[in-house]
């Protein structure tokens, strides 16, 4: 098993822990599963959006706006 380190803003951090709290899921679980699903559909070339010239693009997207 392999241990990934990533630093983030506290705020973030606790919305996440919330986030996938409220999805049954603890941030350690979910942080991998996210990352796999990324990588199958990338290789599948599904639910690609982009490219952005900016995050906040990305976010925006992300989120509908």
């Amino acid at each position: 098993m392999t241990t990934l380190q990533i630093r983030i803003d506290d705020t973030i951090k606790k919305q996440a822990d919330t986030l996938f709290s409220s999805l049954g899921l603890d941030t350690s679980t979910a942080i991998p599963y996210q990352l796999q699903e990324a990588v199958y559909d990338t290789r599948f070339r599904r639910n690609l959006n982009g490219p952005f010239d900016n995050a906040q693009d990305a976010a925006a997207s992300m989120l509908g706006e």
